[in-house]
């Protein structure tokens, strides 16, 4: 312990392994002010020092550490765990400006047509693996680009995803389109668009649900966030089925997803 000392005092040192480990925790016992951790350490040790903070939900150390961090230009992904510790901290405002920085887009969603890479984080597309829902994205050489959707008929599946958190000022109508495709879709219950608030209360706004067989056809969604929110989320949802034929089948396609501001008043005590 004595010689891990030793060699986080002193300037110009870059750590590995486990010992970099040992020195970042200790570092931050000896030093809990941020200001004074980063002049001990020095700048060239900044990455483990944001890493740390991050891991151990350190908001006050991270948004420090932030400061510096942004300035040597990360990479996009690395930025992700603190955009995340915002969201989960309720920073949501914080959040969204980091990630509008590293990750732009066209309209107020992000990666509408599915042609980036699924971030499954921050303020982007989430979804995780399903019983019973196989995903593909299509690479737009052979096929529009988007993202399919492949219900494989074992399971009355519970389905949320894809999703996205979107942070939007609050007291405004907002217009949610896309577009979708379907083909031997089974059950009574079928896929539908849907846009809730997170963290308040908020009217959910949906779609009618996808026919069993249709050709793209397009959609638009119009909501209001009351000022009590400032986020919402956009999800592909299906609801399990109280049927005996229960277990759904079939493909869903979805493209052109955006998000924008309607021109609709709303009441001032939104």
């Amino acid at each position: 312990m004595i010689i891990i000392v030793r060699m986080i005092t002193g300037h110009g040192r870059f750590f590995i392994g486990k010992t970099k480990k040992k020195a970042v925790k200790l570092a931050f016992s000896l030093w809990p002010e941020p200001d004074l951790l980063l002049d001990k350490m020095g700048i060239e040790n900044i990455a483990p020092l944001f890493r740390h903070a991050i891991w151990t939900k350190n908001l006050t150390a991270s948004g420090y550490l932030w400061t510096t961090v942004d300035k040597t230009a990360p990479a996009a992904k690395d930025v992700l765990p603190y955009i995340n510790l915002l969201n989960n901290s309720k920073e949501i405002t914080t959040a969204a400006r980091i990630w509008n920085k590293y990750f732009p887009a066209d309209t107020l969603l992000y990666n509408g047509n599915f042609s980036n890479p699924i971030v499954n984080s921050g303020f982007g597309w989430r979804i995780g693996k399903r019983k019973g829902v196989e995903v593909e994205y299509n690479s737009g050489k052979n096929t529009p680009l988007g993202l399919h959707l492949h219900f494989t008929g074992s399971d009355n599946v519970n389905y949320y995803a894809p999703r996205q958190f979107i942070a939007l000022p609050p007291g405004q109508s907002y217009v949610l389109s896309g577009q979708m495709r379907s083909s031997g879709l089974t059950t009574d219950q079928k896929p539908f668009v849907e846009v809730v608030g997170i963290n308040c209360s908020m009217q959910t706004a949906r779609t009618d649900m996808v026919q069993a067989d249709q050709d793209w056809t397009s959609f638009n969604l119009p909501f209001i966030v009351p000022k009590p929110c400032d986020a919402v989320q956009v999800r592909i949802r299906r609801i399990p089925s109280n049927n005996l034929d229960n277990l759904i089948k079939g493909d869903l396609w979805l493209k052109d997803f955006s998000l924008r501001k309607s021109n609709q008043q709303t009441e001032s005590n939104l």
